[in-house]
Order: structure tokens, then C-alpha cells, then sequence
């Protein structure tokens, strides 16, 4: 983190003898604008150097420039497989939510190849768990190749356009979205590249308090080349650590050749504030930034934070939010009705607005206790007390005529306090052992307040 608008991350891997540090550099401007700067470089002489400029001056239009340049390296397990320039501008526009989203795009490298396409894409119903949208294209693609004949330098050109057209039909078994099935189909026609029907068939389950948060399967055609593939990825994740697994079967009918593989990642990061550390995971799409929540609560309880549109359960100890920098959020925490112990906290308190840049972490400590419902008759020298007020350290009620009462108290401070005619007051001091287990209420009996 470099200032409240310049981020910097590092990263690498190693294949065999083959090493490849990764840099990368952002740095936020004003008019939600933003510059991406990549760079990645092996031992065997080959790097990759990309920068990127994106802005969204309106809700509704977004704009980017890019520029590549890569140097082959010598090794052949390198991605950096040929030396090149290329550049490209995109355009998108997100219509009035009925008529979907139009975007434009143009790239051209210097052997003056160059593509460039338009896609509208629109929800036609979404409705009762079933979504159905349409999406279609046109992209333009001119190549030209230097070829030597008759020691002559000619200019072979390789023109084509592609049109496709296509639906996508998803739907969710139930509310919360744990199933999912998706369908989706694209015909494509007028170029000898790209010919037939593609289609795709896929499945989602989603799972709640699981280490596994979700499984996908699907299953996909392609016509071009005439090849099919089998297609798993597992998700999971932890309070500390996440990841994935990628088992793959591709099978192509043109000349019965088959391939499996499996790939995978685990990731997590240390986040250290003035209150203390904690290995968390960061959500996909999240920055570096979010809240680190201290909570000083009985075991075995949670509490319900809320953060904008973000909703997490929270434990006793050291608790790590992401949150995606640039936003505001409104922070404030609620009871979780599915917690075993009963837990109160001062709410007003902990309502507070937050605004995130890359790499700010906000600390913030809450305090939560334990409570339980107190049932019982209150007396004084033998005699029950009618129409009093009783106090305890969460808050008052007053008995009726029989002395009767009934009020919450701090489990591990019992104390109840009467006000008494004249000014006066008494107490009663509850024995903590007629308030053991996990009830959340309790019947005390006669209580003599002294």
C-alpha cells in the first residue's frame, strides 16, 4: 500500500527450472478512473509488460485503453511464447435495465492484425427462479501474414467475420440458490473458424456452514473442434484459508484424443492491526481492505455483522471482513438468532459509516455478554414488595401487587436494585449457581432484597 490511492501487490511461481515474479501497480484517480500496471519476467529472457486505463464518468458507461508487450522467452514452458505489441479499446454502455448492455471493442497488434466486435447482451425473464437472456455478437478479424515466395516478400490477408447468437436459461431450486441449473447454446456462422452449435449444460450446489461452499459440473460442446469436455471445480474455504480444485476431461471426436488434468489453489493472508492478527481469506472481487473485529464474547456465541449488502457471522476473538476499497458502508451488528448462548451488546454504539481505500483496515472492538430472563417475587423483611422499581445492569421493570417480576440480567454480574419509598434502595445478589446451563430463562423464587 503506497498512499490512500496507490496500491502494489507481488506475486510468483516456479514450473520445473522456470521462475516468474509478477508485479503489479495501481493507481486510483479521480472520475472513478483507474490505471492497471502488470509486470512479469522469467529467467529465460522472457517478459511481459501491460498497462491499462479504465474510467467510468457515469453509471452507465464505461471505458478502457490497453497495451501489451511481450518478449518470447526461451523456455518452452514460459506463457511468454512470442515477442509482440498489441493495443485495444473497449467500450460499454449499460441501457436502461429492459433493453440490457451494448458493448464495443478494438484491438491491433503491430503486424496490423486487428479485430474488432460488438455484443448486446438482455434479460428476457427472470422471474419464479428461472432466467432467461439473450446475447448476440459480431466480431471482425483481419490477419496478415508475411510469407516468403520466390524470394519475393508477399502479403497473405485472412479476413473473416463471425456472427453468433445465443440463450442462456438458468434456474434456482429455492430462494437462497442452493441448486442451480444453467443451459446455454451459440450458434455461430460466416466465417470457416468458427462454425456450428456450442452449447453448455452445468450444475450448482451451494452449501451452508460446510467447509465445501460449492461444487460445479458441467459439460460443454464445442463445434469448431469438434471436441467435448467434462468440466468439475470445487470450492473452499475457511475462516482463515480458501481455494479451489479443477479436475478436467477434454475428449475430441476428430481424432479420439483424450486429456484429464487438475489444477488448484489455496490462498489466505495475514491481517495485523494495533488489536492483534489473524489469518483470514479474501473474497473474490475483494481488495486488500476491509474490518478487523475484535470480539470479546462468551464461547460458543456469534453476533451478525452487516456491512452494506455484505452480511458474515462473527465469533469470539479476531474476525477479518474484506471489503472492496472505494465504497462507503454502513456497519452495524444484529443478534444471530441460530447462536446457542444469548448475547446482548451496546448496538448504538457500533453503528457507525466506514469509507475503505486499498489496504485500509478499520479496527473495531465490541463487547457482548451474556444474559438470561429472570423470573421471581421480590420481598422485603418477609413482605412482598408491590409496584416497585427493580434495576439491573440491562435495564428496569416494575413488580405488580404481588411483588412479581420478571427482567433481564447480566449472567455474570446478578445484581438487582429496588427503589424503595423515601429514597431508599435494597439489593439482591443473585447466586450464580442458580443461573448455570445455556436456559434463557429462569424461575428464582422468593428473592429477599436487603
Amino acid at each position: 500500500m503506497l498512499g490512500d490511492s496507490t496500491e502494489f501487490s507481488a506475486s510468483g511461481y516456479a514450473v520445473d527450472n522456470l521462475l516468474v515474479p509478477d508485479l503489479n501497480l495501481t493507481f486510483m484517480l479521480p472520475w472513478q478512473s483507474r490505471i492497471d500496471l502488470n509486470w512479469a519476467i522469467d529467467n529465460a529472457g522472457g517478459d511481459q509488460t501491460v498497462a491499462n486505463f479504465s474510467t467510468q464518468p457515469f453509471d452507465w458507461s464505461t471505458s478502457s485503453l490497453s497495451l501489451s508487450q511481450t518478449r518470447q522467452s526461451d523456455n518452452q514452458l514460459s506463457s511468454f511464447t512470442s515477442s509482440g505489441t498489441s493495443y485495444g479499446v473497449n467500450q460499454e454502455f449499460s441501457l436502461p435495465v429492459q433493453l440490457g448492455d451494448l458493448q464495443f471493442n478494438w484491438s491491433r497488434d503491430q503486424q496490423h492484425d486487428q479485430s474488432y466486435g460488438i455484443q448486446y447482451m438482455v434479460s428476457l425473464y427472470n422471474n419464479h427462479g428461472l432466467d432467461i437472456e439473450l446475447n448476440a455478437g459480431i466480431t471482425r478479424q483481419e490477419q496478415h501474414d508475411n510469407q516468403q515466395d520466390n524470394d519475393d516478400m508477399n502479403l497473405t490477408n485472412s479476413d473473416y467475420t463471425n456472427r453468433s447468437i445465443g440463450l442462456t436459461l438458468s434456474y434456482n431450486f429455492d430462494y437462497n440458490q442452493h441448486d442451480m441449473l444453467q443451459f446455454n447454446t451459440s450458434n455461430n456462422s460466416g466465417s470457416s473458424h468458427y462454425q456450428g452449435q456450442d452449447w453448455r449444460a452445468s450444475w450448482q450446489h451451494n452449501f451452508d456452514d460446510s467447509p465445501i461452499s460449492s461444487v460445479n459440473t458441467s459439460y460443454q460442446h464445442y463445434a469448431s473442434s469438434n471436441s467435448d469436455s467434462l468440466d468439475s471445480n470445487i470450492q473452499f474455504q475457511g475462516q482463515m484459508l480458501q481455494g479451489n480444485l479443477d479436475p478436467t476431461h477434454y475428449f475430441s471426436d476428430a481424432d479420439g484424443q483424450s486429456q484429464n488434468s487438475v489444477n488448484g489453489s489455496l490462498s489466505g493472508s495475514l491481517v495485523t492491526t494495533t488489536q492483534g492478527s489473524t489469518l483470514t481469506h479474501h473474497e473474490m472481487g475483494h481488495s486488500d481492505a476491509g474490518l478487523f473485529i475484535h470480539l470479546d464474547a462468551p464461547k460458543g456465541s456469534s453476533l451478525q455483522l452487516h456491512a452494506g449488502n455484505e452480511q458474515q457471522l462473527i465469533y469470539p476473538g479476531n474476525n477479518f471482513i474484506a471489503l472492496s476499497a472505494y465504497q462507503s458502508y454502513p456497519v452495524y451488528v444484529t443478534d444471530n438468532p441460530d447462536s446457542p448462548i444469548n448475547v446482548k451488546f451496546d448496538a448504538h454504539q457500533l453503528s457507525r459509516k466506514i469509507t475503505l481505500y486499498p489496504g485500509n483496515v478499520i479496527p473495531m472492538t465490541i463487547h457482548a455478554w451474556q444474559y438470561a430472563e429472570v423470573y421471581g417475587e421480590l420481598y422485603y423483611h418477609n413482605k412482598p414488595l408491590p409496584n416497585v422499581q427493580i434495576n439491573s445492569q440491562m435495564g428496569h421493570t416494575f413488580s405488580n401487587q404481588t411483588g412479581l417480576f420478571m427482567l433481564a440480567i447480566h449472567k455474570n454480574q446478578p445484581q438487582l436494585t429496588a427503589s424503595l419509598a423515601g429514597g431508599k434502595q435494597c439489593q439482591v445478589i443473585l447466586p450464580k449457581q442458580r443461573l448455570k446451563g445455556q436456559h434463557a430463562a429462569y424461575w428464582l423464587g422468593q428473592l429477599e432484597c436487603e
